[in-house]
Protein backbone atom coordinates (compact mmCIF):
# COMPACT_ATOMS: atom_id res chain seq x y z
CA UNK A 1 0.00 0.00 0.00
CA UNK A 2 1.20 3.50 -1.04
CA UNK A 3 0.38 6.16 1.31
CA UNK A 4 -2.81 8.05 1.14
CA UNK A 5 -1.34 11.43 1.25
CA UNK A 6 -0.39 11.64 -2.69
CA UNK A 7 -4.23 10.64 -3.29
CA UNK A 8 -4.93 14.05 -4.29
CA UNK A 9 -5.53 13.22 -7.99
CA UNK A 10 -9.04 11.15 -7.04
CA UNK A 11 -10.69 14.32 -5.97
CA UNK A 12 -9.48 16.58 -3.71
CA UNK A 13 -5.50 17.86 -2.15
CA UNK A 14 -4.80 16.18 1.04
CA UNK A 15 -2.63 17.89 3.10
CA UNK A 16 0.72 16.14 4.47
CA UNK A 17 1.36 16.88 8.03
CA UNK A 18 3.44 15.11 10.65
CA UNK A 19 5.02 15.53 13.97
CA UNK A 20 7.87 14.25 15.94
CA UNK A 21 8.68 10.47 15.89
CA UNK A 22 8.52 8.90 19.46
CA UNK A 23 10.44 6.05 18.38
CA UNK A 24 11.43 4.07 15.29
CA UNK A 25 8.89 1.05 14.07
CA UNK A 26 10.02 -2.46 16.58
CA UNK A 27 11.44 -4.36 13.78
CA UNK A 28 10.31 -8.04 13.21
CA UNK A 29 10.38 -10.17 16.50
CA UNK A 30 11.08 -7.12 18.85
CA UNK A 31 8.72 -5.92 20.75
CA UNK A 32 7.53 -2.79 21.16
CA UNK A 33 8.43 0.04 23.29
CA UNK A 34 5.51 1.09 25.78
CA UNK A 35 5.39 5.17 25.81
CA UNK A 36 6.39 6.68 29.04
CA UNK A 37 5.71 10.60 28.43
CA UNK A 38 2.89 11.00 25.99
CA UNK A 39 -0.75 11.81 27.09
CA UNK A 40 -3.82 13.23 25.09
CA UNK A 41 -7.02 14.82 25.66
CA UNK A 42 -10.62 14.11 25.36
CA UNK A 43 -13.47 16.04 24.36
CA UNK A 44 -16.95 15.24 25.21
CA UNK A 45 -19.79 16.99 22.54
CA UNK A 46 -23.48 16.52 22.04
CA UNK A 47 -25.13 16.31 18.79
CA UNK A 48 -24.99 19.52 16.85
CA UNK A 49 -23.17 21.64 19.81
CA UNK A 50 -19.84 23.19 20.07
CA UNK A 51 -16.96 20.81 22.14
CA UNK A 52 -16.29 21.67 25.14
CA UNK A 53 -12.45 22.80 26.14
CA UNK A 54 -10.23 19.76 26.42
CA UNK A 55 -9.13 18.18 29.68
CA UNK A 56 -5.36 19.26 31.08
CA UNK A 57 -2.61 16.30 29.63
CA UNK A 58 -2.33 15.89 33.55
CA UNK A 59 -5.44 14.20 34.07
CA UNK A 60 -4.88 11.51 31.08
CA UNK A 61 -3.27 8.38 32.96
CA UNK A 62 -0.12 6.86 32.45
CA UNK A 63 1.20 4.86 29.54
CA UNK A 64 1.72 1.02 29.34
CA UNK A 65 4.32 -0.26 31.93
CA UNK A 66 4.80 -3.32 29.76
CA UNK A 67 5.39 -4.00 26.03
CA UNK A 68 3.11 -5.93 23.39
CA UNK A 69 4.88 -9.66 23.10
CA UNK A 70 5.87 -11.04 19.25
CA UNK A 71 3.61 -13.80 18.95
CA UNK A 72 4.22 -14.43 15.78
CA UNK A 73 5.13 -12.94 11.74
CA UNK A 74 3.70 -14.92 9.63
CA UNK A 75 2.02 -14.71 5.57
CA UNK A 76 0.87 -16.57 2.93
CA UNK A 77 2.42 -16.69 -0.85
CA UNK A 78 4.60 -13.87 -1.66
CA UNK A 79 4.63 -12.32 -5.22
CA UNK A 80 6.47 -8.97 -6.45
CA UNK A 81 3.13 -6.94 -6.02
CA UNK A 82 2.55 -8.90 -2.36
CA UNK A 83 1.49 -6.58 0.85
CA UNK A 84 -0.69 -6.86 3.47
CA UNK A 85 -3.20 -4.13 3.89
CA UNK A 86 -6.83 -4.49 5.88
CA UNK A 87 -7.49 -7.36 8.25
CA UNK A 88 -10.73 -8.98 10.21
CA UNK A 89 -11.24 -12.13 12.21
CA UNK A 90 -13.89 -14.29 11.30
CA UNK A 91 -16.29 -14.80 14.62
CA UNK A 92 -17.12 -18.07 14.09
CA UNK A 93 -13.86 -20.16 12.95
CA UNK A 94 -11.53 -17.44 14.73
CA UNK A 95 -9.47 -17.35 11.56
CA UNK A 96 -7.95 -13.67 10.17
CA UNK A 97 -8.71 -12.79 7.05
CA UNK A 98 -6.36 -10.25 5.86
CA UNK A 99 -6.14 -8.17 2.71
CA UNK A 100 -3.56 -8.39 -0.22
CA UNK A 101 -4.95 -5.75 -2.05
CA UNK A 102 -2.80 -5.69 -5.56
CA UNK A 103 -3.71 -9.67 -5.91
CA UNK A 104 -7.28 -8.66 -5.24
CA UNK A 105 -7.59 -11.53 -2.79
CA UNK A 106 -7.66 -12.54 0.92
CA UNK A 107 -4.85 -14.59 3.02
CA UNK A 108 -6.75 -16.79 5.38
CA UNK A 109 -4.46 -17.90 9.21
CA UNK A 110 -5.23 -19.78 11.55
CA UNK A 111 -4.95 -17.39 15.06
CA UNK A 112 -1.54 -19.63 15.27
CA UNK A 113 -0.13 -18.28 12.35
CA UNK A 114 -0.56 -20.79 9.97
CA UNK A 115 -1.61 -20.21 6.15
CA UNK A 116 -4.79 -22.00 5.39
CA UNK A 117 -6.01 -20.75 2.27
CA UNK A 118 -5.88 -17.74 -0.49
CA UNK A 119 -9.49 -16.41 -1.22
CA UNK A 120 -10.89 -14.17 -4.14
CA UNK A 121 -10.09 -12.70 -7.81
CA UNK A 122 -9.75 -9.50 -10.03
CA UNK A 123 -12.74 -8.87 -12.18
CA UNK A 124 -15.83 -6.81 -12.06
CA UNK A 125 -18.58 -9.70 -12.17
CA UNK A 126 -20.37 -10.27 -9.09
CA UNK A 127 -17.62 -11.84 -6.18
CA UNK A 128 -14.58 -10.40 -8.12
CA UNK A 129 -12.60 -7.65 -6.35
CA UNK A 130 -10.37 -4.71 -7.65
CA UNK A 131 -8.54 -3.12 -4.58
CA UNK A 132 -6.95 -0.76 -6.30
CA UNK A 133 -8.38 3.43 -6.01
CA UNK A 134 -7.26 4.03 -9.63
CA UNK A 135 -5.18 6.91 -8.03
CA UNK A 136 -1.72 8.05 -10.35
CA UNK A 137 -0.40 6.51 -7.64
CA UNK A 138 -2.56 4.20 -6.62
CA UNK A 139 -3.31 2.65 -3.61
CA UNK A 140 -4.55 -0.85 -2.43
CA UNK A 141 -7.36 -1.60 0.39
CA UNK A 142 -9.71 -4.63 0.66
CA UNK A 143 -12.12 -3.89 3.54
CA UNK A 144 -13.80 -6.16 5.02
CA UNK A 145 -15.67 -6.72 7.97
CA UNK A 146 -17.96 -10.36 9.51
CA UNK A 147 -21.35 -10.05 11.10
CA UNK A 148 -21.63 -11.93 13.94
CA UNK A 149 -22.72 -15.27 12.09
CA UNK A 150 -19.82 -15.08 9.92
CA UNK A 151 -21.53 -13.55 6.45
CA UNK A 152 -19.47 -10.42 5.48
CA UNK A 153 -19.17 -7.44 3.61
CA UNK A 154 -15.76 -6.19 1.55
CA UNK A 155 -15.05 -2.66 0.07
CA UNK A 156 -14.84 -3.32 -3.43
CA UNK A 157 -12.66 0.45 -3.99
CA UNK A 158 -12.07 -0.11 -7.69
CA UNK A 159 -15.32 -0.97 -8.49
CA UNK A 160 -17.24 1.46 -6.15
CA UNK A 161 -19.23 -0.71 -4.68
CA UNK A 162 -20.19 -2.83 -1.15
CA UNK A 163 -20.44 -6.44 -2.03
CA UNK A 164 -22.13 -8.79 0.74
CA UNK A 165 -21.71 -12.70 1.02
CA UNK A 166 -22.77 -15.30 3.15
CA UNK A 167 -20.77 -17.51 5.67
CA UNK A 168 -20.44 -20.34 2.84
CA UNK A 169 -18.57 -17.33 0.94
CA UNK A 170 -21.81 -17.11 -1.40
CA UNK A 171 -22.34 -13.75 -3.48
CA UNK A 172 -25.37 -12.11 -2.17
CA UNK A 173 -25.53 -8.55 -3.42
CA UNK A 174 -24.06 -5.71 -4.08
CA UNK A 175 -24.83 -1.88 -4.47
CA UNK A 176 -22.47 1.15 -4.83
CA UNK A 177 -21.34 3.80 -8.51
CA UNK A 178 -18.76 5.90 -8.40
CA UNK A 179 -19.84 9.25 -6.96
CA UNK A 180 -20.09 11.56 -3.64
CA UNK A 181 -23.97 11.09 -3.80
CA UNK A 182 -25.44 9.00 -1.04
CA UNK A 183 -24.78 5.83 -2.08
CA UNK A 184 -21.91 6.18 -3.84
CA UNK A 185 -18.59 5.72 -3.46
CA UNK A 186 -14.78 6.90 -4.51
CA UNK A 187 -12.71 5.22 -2.51
CA UNK A 188 -13.69 2.69 0.07
CA UNK A 189 -11.08 2.10 2.87
CA UNK A 190 -13.37 1.15 5.67
CA UNK A 191 -15.90 -1.48 6.92
CA UNK A 192 -18.32 -2.46 9.80
CA UNK A 193 -21.22 -3.99 10.39
CA UNK A 194 -23.58 -5.48 13.11
CA UNK A 195 -25.04 -7.67 11.06
CA UNK A 196 -28.09 -5.17 10.97
CA UNK A 197 -26.28 -2.14 9.61
CA UNK A 198 -23.22 -1.22 7.67
CA UNK A 199 -21.26 1.54 7.74
CA UNK A 200 -18.53 2.49 5.05
CA UNK A 201 -15.77 4.92 5.70
CA UNK A 202 -14.71 6.96 2.02
CA UNK A 203 -11.32 7.97 2.43
CA UNK A 204 -11.70 10.90 -0.44
CA UNK A 205 -15.24 11.90 0.54
CA UNK A 206 -14.03 11.94 4.14
CA UNK A 207 -17.39 10.72 5.68
CA UNK A 208 -19.43 7.65 6.76
CA UNK A 209 -22.36 6.14 5.17
CA UNK A 210 -24.78 3.65 7.12
CA UNK A 211 -26.94 1.33 4.84
CA UNK A 212 -29.18 -1.48 5.54
CA UNK A 213 -27.85 -4.72 4.70
CA UNK A 214 -30.12 -4.94 1.65
CA UNK A 215 -28.10 -1.94 0.49
CA UNK A 216 -30.68 0.73 0.90
CA UNK A 217 -28.83 3.69 2.21
CA UNK A 218 -29.59 5.33 6.03
CA UNK A 219 -27.75 8.57 6.41
CA UNK A 220 -23.99 9.83 6.15
CA UNK A 221 -22.09 11.72 8.86
CA UNK A 222 -18.57 12.61 10.37
CA UNK A 223 -17.48 14.62 7.17
CA UNK A 224 -17.51 17.53 9.05
CA UNK A 225 -14.33 16.40 11.43
CA UNK A 226 -13.51 14.28 8.23
CA UNK A 227 -13.66 10.80 9.49
CA UNK A 228 -13.43 7.84 7.21
CA UNK A 229 -11.79 4.79 9.15
CA UNK A 230 -14.75 2.84 11.22
CA UNK A 231 -15.10 0.29 13.85
CA UNK A 232 -18.53 -1.17 15.67
CA UNK A 233 -18.50 -1.81 19.72
CA UNK A 234 -21.03 -4.25 21.14
CA UNK A 235 -23.34 -1.23 21.82
CA UNK A 236 -23.52 -0.14 18.34
CA UNK A 237 -21.31 2.90 18.62
CA UNK A 238 -19.01 3.53 16.20
CA UNK A 239 -15.46 4.49 16.73
CA UNK A 240 -13.87 6.51 14.18
CA UNK A 241 -10.30 8.52 13.27
CA UNK A 242 -9.67 11.30 10.42
CA UNK A 243 -6.58 9.82 8.90
CA UNK A 244 -5.63 13.02 6.75
CA UNK A 245 -8.09 14.59 5.56
CA UNK A 246 -7.81 18.35 4.48
CA UNK A 247 -10.56 19.49 6.40
CA UNK A 248 -12.25 18.64 10.11
CA UNK A 249 -9.73 17.21 12.91
CA UNK A 250 -7.55 15.01 11.62
CA UNK A 251 -5.04 13.90 14.93
CA UNK A 252 -8.53 12.66 16.62
CA UNK A 253 -10.55 10.10 17.20
CA UNK A 254 -14.51 10.04 17.63
CA UNK A 255 -17.34 8.07 19.01
CA UNK A 256 -20.52 8.14 17.52
CA UNK A 257 -24.17 6.68 18.15
CA UNK A 258 -25.85 4.87 16.27
CA UNK A 259 -27.61 7.82 14.67
CA UNK A 260 -24.77 9.23 13.93
CA UNK A 261 -24.58 12.14 16.53
CA UNK A 262 -21.30 12.44 18.51
CA UNK A 263 -20.43 11.66 21.70
CA UNK A 264 -16.63 12.28 22.46
CA UNK A 265 -13.35 13.01 20.56
CA UNK A 266 -10.31 12.54 21.29
CA UNK A 267 -7.17 14.35 20.90
CA UNK A 268 -4.92 12.26 20.01
CA UNK A 269 -2.09 15.49 18.82
CA UNK A 270 0.20 14.55 21.55
CA UNK A 271 1.32 11.34 19.54
CA UNK A 272 2.65 13.43 16.67
CA UNK A 273 1.26 11.69 13.46
CA UNK A 274 -2.07 10.43 11.84
CA UNK A 275 -4.48 7.88 13.33
CA UNK A 276 -4.89 5.62 10.14
CA UNK A 277 -7.07 2.98 11.76
CA UNK A 278 -9.09 2.51 14.51
CA UNK A 279 -10.16 -1.57 15.94
CA UNK A 280 -12.42 -1.97 19.15
CA UNK A 281 -12.57 -4.95 21.41
CA UNK A 282 -16.06 -6.39 23.06
CA UNK A 283 -15.30 -3.75 26.27
CA UNK A 284 -15.75 -0.62 23.97
CA UNK A 285 -11.77 -0.21 23.89
CA UNK A 286 -10.40 1.34 20.92
CA UNK A 287 -7.01 0.36 19.52
CA UNK A 288 -6.03 3.14 17.32
CA UNK A 289 -2.74 3.29 15.09
CA UNK A 290 -0.48 6.94 14.41
CA UNK A 291 1.45 6.97 11.84
CA UNK A 292 3.92 9.55 11.04
CA UNK A 293 2.31 11.44 7.95
CA UNK A 294 5.49 12.05 6.08
CA UNK A 295 8.30 9.87 4.60
CA UNK A 296 9.32 7.39 5.90
CA UNK A 297 5.81 7.37 7.29
CA UNK A 298 7.23 5.58 10.33
CA UNK A 299 4.48 3.58 12.99
CA UNK A 300 4.28 6.21 16.43
CA UNK A 301 2.49 4.52 18.30
CA UNK A 302 -0.33 2.26 19.27
CA UNK A 303 -3.33 3.91 21.47
CA UNK A 304 -5.85 2.71 23.58
CA UNK A 305 -8.47 4.46 24.66
CA UNK A 306 -11.25 3.51 26.71
CA UNK A 307 -15.15 3.51 26.12
CA UNK A 308 -15.40 7.12 28.07
CA UNK A 309 -12.83 8.32 25.01
CA UNK A 310 -9.87 8.58 27.85
CA UNK A 311 -6.50 7.48 26.74
CA UNK A 312 -5.63 4.58 28.51
CA UNK A 313 -2.41 3.21 27.54
CA UNK A 314 0.26 3.28 24.65
CA UNK A 315 2.83 1.70 22.80
CA UNK A 316 5.97 3.36 20.78
CA UNK A 317 6.41 1.69 17.68
CA UNK A 318 3.56 -0.43 17.52
CA UNK A 319 0.95 -1.02 15.00
CA UNK A 320 1.20 -0.43 11.73
CA UNK A 321 -1.81 0.84 8.53
CA UNK A 322 -4.04 -1.66 10.25
CA UNK A 323 -4.07 -3.27 13.54
CA UNK A 324 -7.10 -5.44 14.50
CA UNK A 325 -7.61 -6.33 18.33
CA UNK A 326 -8.84 -9.78 19.39
CA UNK A 327 -12.44 -9.66 20.94
CA UNK A 328 -10.99 -10.07 24.02
CA UNK A 329 -8.54 -7.00 23.65
CA UNK A 330 -5.22 -9.54 24.45
CA UNK A 331 -3.19 -9.53 21.28
CA UNK A 332 -3.18 -7.44 18.09
CA UNK A 333 -2.49 -8.26 14.54
CA UNK A 334 -0.61 -5.62 12.80
CA UNK A 335 -0.62 -5.55 8.89
CA UNK A 336 0.94 -2.75 6.59
CA UNK A 337 1.39 -1.95 2.93
CA UNK A 338 3.93 -1.25 0.35
CA UNK A 339 5.26 2.27 0.96
CA UNK A 340 6.62 4.97 -0.78
CA UNK A 341 10.07 4.61 1.04
CA UNK A 342 10.90 1.30 -1.10
CA UNK A 343 10.13 -1.17 2.09
CA UNK A 344 7.50 -3.60 1.52
CA UNK A 345 5.28 -5.82 4.82
CA UNK A 346 4.46 -9.39 3.05
CA UNK A 347 3.29 -10.65 6.83
CA UNK A 348 1.28 -10.36 9.70
CA UNK A 349 1.94 -9.43 12.79
CA UNK A 350 0.36 -10.55 15.51
CA UNK A 351 1.27 -9.17 19.50
CA UNK A 352 0.17 -10.40 22.94
CA UNK A 353 -1.14 -7.37 24.72
CA UNK A 354 -0.20 -7.17 28.36
CA UNK A 355 -3.45 -6.94 30.93
CA UNK A 356 -3.55 -3.28 32.45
Amino acid sequence: MKRRILLATVLVAVAACGGPTLSTAAPSGMAATPVTSVSASVTPTDAGAAATPAAPASDQPAASSAPLKLLWDAGGPVGSNTSTVASAIDPVTGNLWVAVPFENRYWILSPGGKYLESWGAAGSGPGQFDFSDHAQNADGWGAIAFAPDGSFVVGDTGNHRVQAFDAKRRFVRQWGTFGTGDGQFVQIQSLATDGTTVFVGDGTRYDIQAFKTDGTFLRSFGASEGMNTVALDAKDRLHATNPQSPTGTPMSMAIFAADGSELSRTDLTAFGGWPVSVSVDTAGNSFVCVELGQVPFTNLALVEIGPDGKVLRSWAGAGGDVATVTPRGDAVYATRGIQLDGTQWTTVRKDAIPAP
